[in-house]
């Protein structure tokens, strides 16, 4: 009867410090595992919303050049306030901008330079499948992290010329990476995002040559 009556108590008294401990610790795995998928799904969703706004650029440009000789006079203001850019991928000042953030900005201009640094040639060096003289133009995705510098280069995107990164703290951006069978493969785009991150950025900028 004594020994019930402990038992009792000892039930009535709640969980002891190391069954607390354990509860705890299942807590913290579980909350963890909800936090790894939800932070994964999240990118996932940025990423997919980047190749979404990437195809609305490029029809936004079309829907003015298509009938032109080429590109010149070719800015980001061709996309200020555009409706196929949705208010939520848009600044303050109606500027597109990623899924990544406001400070994440975007700019679509005539092949050249870019913030002062030498991109892709305009007209671009002529292949096989791009006589000489093809006038181009360029998107370019700034403030991007680095986990998304591969898939991005490897998008399969129409009327995509060549590609290129460059790292936040880089003086030179990567050598451009140009289609081989129609494509970008995983591994070139892998080499030219670690040369491009070589010093140990966070973040890196991506520039497409489109025609």
């Amino acid at each position: 009867m004594q020994f019930k009556t402990q038992l009792r108590k000892q039930y009535e008294q709640g969980l002891t410090l190391i069954e607390a401990s354990m509860v705890l610790a299942l807590s913290a795995v579980v909350v963890a595992g909800v936090m790894l998928y939800y932070q994964s799904a999240s990118e996932n969703n940025k990423f997919m919303a980047a190749e979404s706004e990437l195809a609305s650029l490029q029809t936004i440009v079309q829907s003015v050049y298509g009938n032109r000789m080429d590109y010149s006079g070719l800015t980001t203001d061709v996309a200020k306030g555009n409706s196929a850019i949705p208010p939520n991928l848009r600044n303050a000042s109606g500027e597109p901008v990623t899924p990544w953030g406001a400070n994440s900005l975007i700019a679509v201009e005539n092949c050249g330079t870019h913030d002062g640094a030498l991109q892709f040639t305009c007209p671009p060096t002529p292949t096989a499948t791009l006589p000489a003289n093809t006038p181009t133009y360029q998107i370019v995705y700034r403030g991007i992290p680095i986990t998304q510098c591969v898939p991005l280069a490897v998008q399969n995107i129409g009327g995509l010329v060549a590609v290129e990164a460059g790292g936040e703290t880089q003086a030179a951006w990567s050598a451009p990476l140009t289609l081989v069978n129609g494509q970008i493969s995983v591994k070139a785009a892998t080499d030219m995002c670690n040369a491009a991150l070589a010093n140990g950025d966070t973040e890196f900028d991506i520039a497409w040559q489109l025609r």
